[in-house]
């Protein structure tokens, strides 16, 4: 595989994974900021275990 392809399958993983983290944070009612911000550093999995891991915001 070429470099190029390898960076576009990992920026569609990580847009399409940070989509779904997104819904999952308006359905928790997380903060949204944080959620983006962790779906990005650690990758959508690590977003999505802050999601599921911390109370909702009141």
């Amino acid at each position: 595989m070429e470099t190029e392809t390898v960076l576009l399958i990992l920026v569609i993983y990580y847009l399409f994974g940070t989509f779904l983290v997104t819904n999952a944070a308006k359905e928790h009612q997380c903060d949204m900021m944080l959620v983006v911000l962790a779906s990005i550093i650690l990758s959508p999995i690590g977003g999505l275990l802050y999601v599921l891991c911390f109370p909702p915001k009141r």
